[in-house]
């Protein structure tokens, strides 16, 4: 297998709309960039097969865009639309991408975002080598479930007794020196912890920051799991709402996934690699809610 990994900073100009929370997002554009946000792409070759993997620090890619996206990066790398994968962090203090709710993205921005999809594409396809695939999990208790119940309704609320998918699917690629190429990691749960103006990558962007330094090189891609009824624990313990966050609160809950990958690394076991592609297009109509 060949695999190559790149990064391209995707921070907006000032004022450019925010996406993850409706009123703050209907007000006006950040106002400062707290720390930087990236889009990330792995790229992945075997048997006359390719893949290209892309992580967004972004809350939404809507259809529209990453149909964009896709065949931007096709023209470059003559890979299908079924070849790339798109994903969001689902970050709240992001730039507006994409057209969800009442969305109203800068299209100058959008333009900056399709230009940099295509560099760290051909960035991380430039760079490939051959690789070991490594792969395993650990376990993490950041997320809790946001699905209270209440006599005859389910607000958004701490439930520490509810369901949520604690998993962290782990999958390293090794060069021939042992160096790492690129570690994918997903963790279950929204980043959600701040609000306000700043842009950010949250709680997803300080775990990359943990891996690094302790692999010693930038190669860590984060990806959204099954999140969506999770939000982090650390904000929710012993109330019936949820805790208003600050950066602290990024710092710590980025920290804790950090410190339950890093033992599980030593654990991963070498696999053989393959790679298959496929895409159905599934719709999903609301339907009437279930009773308690």
């Amino acid at each position: 297998m060949l695999a190559g990994f790149s990064s391209v900073n995707v921070n907006p100009p000032l004022g450019t709309p925010m996406m993850g929370f409706g009123g703050r997002d209907r007000d006006h554009g950040c106002e400062a960039v707290h720390d930087d946000i990236f889009v990330r792409a792995c790229y992945l070759e075997h048997d006359g097969r390719a893949a290209l993997i892309m992580g967004y620090d972004l809350c939404f890619v809507g259809r529209a865009d990453a149909d964009r996206f896709k065949g931007a990066i096709g023209r470059h790398l003559e890979l299908s639309p079924a070849q790339v994968l798109i994903n969001t962090t689902h970050n709240h203090v992001g730039p507006m991408v994409g057209t969800w709710y009442d969305a109203h993205p800068d299209a100058g921005y959008v333009d900056q975002l399709c230009a940099a999809t295509v560099r760290v594409a051909r960035e991380a396809h430039e760079a490939a080598v051959g690789v070991t695939l490594w792969a395993g999990e650990a376990t993490t208790s950041l997320p809790m479930s946001r699905r209270r119940a209440t006599g005859d309704d389910v607000v958004n609320g701490p439930n520490p007794a509810g369901f949520t998918y604690d998993r962290v699917p782990l999958c390293l690629l090794r060069d021939g020196t042992g160096a790492p190429v690129c570690l994918v990691f997903s963790v279950s749960c929204h980043p959600v912890i701040v609000s306000g103006w700043e842009i950010s990558s949250e709680y997803p962007g300080q775990a990359r920051l943990g891996l690094t330094e302790h692999l010693g090189a930038d190669v860590a891609l984060f990806l959204q799991g099954v999140g969506g009824d999770a939000r982090p624990a650390l904000m929710g313990q012993g109330g019936q709402r949820w805790d208003a966050g600050g950066w602290e609160h990024v710092e710590r809950a980025g920290r804790l996934v950090v410190d339950e990958v890093i033992p599980a690394l030593d654990g991963l076991h070498e696999v053989e690699p393959g790679i298959t592609c496929a895409t159905r297009e599934v719709d999903w109509p609301l339907e009437t809610p279930q009773s308690l």
